[in-house]
């Protein structure tokens, strides 16, 4: 039984993690900067959403929260310092202290990875799709929300990408107007609804909202983990795989050099508008991009997908990592959480698809090989 106190701190810790707005790294005149790039060549200069007054505020009553050495409370405490070190990311939006302080949070790629990188970057993109009619890319993703008993919503918004899940809402939102391939979509609800709506499910379900919001670091697995099921379905192709590859070595690239010289550098494996698309992930949050630095945010995917691929790789129980919007260093914490239950939602039934084949060159695992039968049966 969890003490009403730690349940109360709990509550709190989730509500401010709602409040955090982490989009106000997405600059407010990327239109205008693009156009004036196209013409110009100039590094952009980008503007951003205003500080909230109140995360002073709220960073001063995280403060005073004090905790003990019980299981749950060292739990909360993580979380707590966890809200403290986003706040202070979120407040050096626009300033020089920028790239120090995403690093604390995202660390950037090592060598190994960087390497990894661009190995990857040499495989030739996937053939184009044919798209399929907007109506049936929905049917699918309503059929696969009925097979797990998920009440979600399907709404169409104005989005810079082509899908985003909102957990808290319970709803699956597409970019207005786009199509979609049928791969795409197959891929759309391993990653989106698989993943990231059936951990929120499965973490609505425990004794502590932290799960359902998220651990410290759970996003590196999660992302990890989608990718890691796009690629044990066979939705995972070259394109995706070297658009992850992609995001490590603009990161690594706009650490050290400016916005036009990472753009350039991008161009060497991508068409003009992917190259744009990467160098701003990686420039966003610096105000004058004629300076070195940059959001390492997007390091995650590929080093969660080799994280979670070893986790599998060494024995590691899959479905664990379904309890919720936890990490992998969290695993071994659930045996110590009273009221913890295993995951009631598991999305192997959306991933079995016999048409899907890899084009990616990685090495299957035995357990990796006796996972695909289990779900084929």
């Amino acid at each position: 039984m969890i003490p009403k106190r730690l349940l109360k701190i709990d509550n709190f810790l989730n509500f401010i993690s709602i409040e955090l707005a982490f989009s106000r790294v997405n600059p407010i005149n990327v239109r205008s900067e693009l156009l004036k790039f196209n013409k110009t060549k100039a590094n952009p200069i980008f503007e951003y959403k205003p500080d909230s007054e109140y995360l002073s505020t709220i960073k001063g009553i995280l403060s005073e929260i004090k905790l003990g050495d019980s299981p749950v409370e060292k739990l909360l405490e993580k979380k707590r310092k966890d809200l403290i070190k986003k706040i202070r990311f979120i407040n050096a939006i626009g300033t020089p202290d920028f790239t120090r302080r995403s690093m604390t949070i995202y660390p950037p790629p090592n060598e190994k990875l960087v390497e990894l990188a661009y190995q990857l970057l040499k495989l030739p993109p996937s053939k184009k799709q044919k798209k399929i009619l907007r109506k049936d890319a929905r049917a699918m993703i309503r059929l696969a929300f009925k097979t797990l008993g998920f009440n979600w919503r399907l709404l169409n918004k104005d989005l810079i990408t082509s899908a985003r899940v909102n957990p808290l809402k319970q709803t699956l939102e597409l970019r207005k107007k786009e199509r979609f391939s049928e791969k795409y979509v197959r891929r759309l609800i391993v990653h989106e609804i698989g993943t990231h709506a059936v951990r929120a499910e499965n973490g609505r379900l425990q004794p502590l909202l932290v799960f359902l919001h998220g651990l410290p670091g759970y996003l590196e697995t999660e992302e990890g983990l989608a990718a890691y099921s796009e690629y044990l379905t066979g939705v995972l192709d070259n394109s995706t795989l070297r658009n992850y590859a992609g995001r490590v070595a603009a990161i690594h690239h706009a650490l050290s050099h400016d916005f036009l010289s990472t753009y350039k550098h991008m161009k060497k494996f991508f068409r003009d508008k992917i190259a744009w698309k990467l160098t701003l992930r990686a420039k966003r949050g610096l105000k004058d991009t004629s300076l070195p630095g940059a959001y390492t945010k997007d390091v995650i995917y590929l080093r969660g997908f080799l994280a979670v691929k070893k986790y599998i790789q060494k024995g590691g129980d899959i479905t664990k990592l379904y309890v919720g919007k936890i990490g992998l260093k969290d695993v071994p914490l659930l045996t110590k959480i009273p009221g913890i239950v295993k995951p009631k939602f598991l999305p192997f039934t959306l991933f079995v698809n016999e048409s899907i084949t890899h084009d990616v060159p990685l090495p299957e695992t035995k357990q990796e090989e006796k996972i695909k039968e289990e779900l084929k049966k």
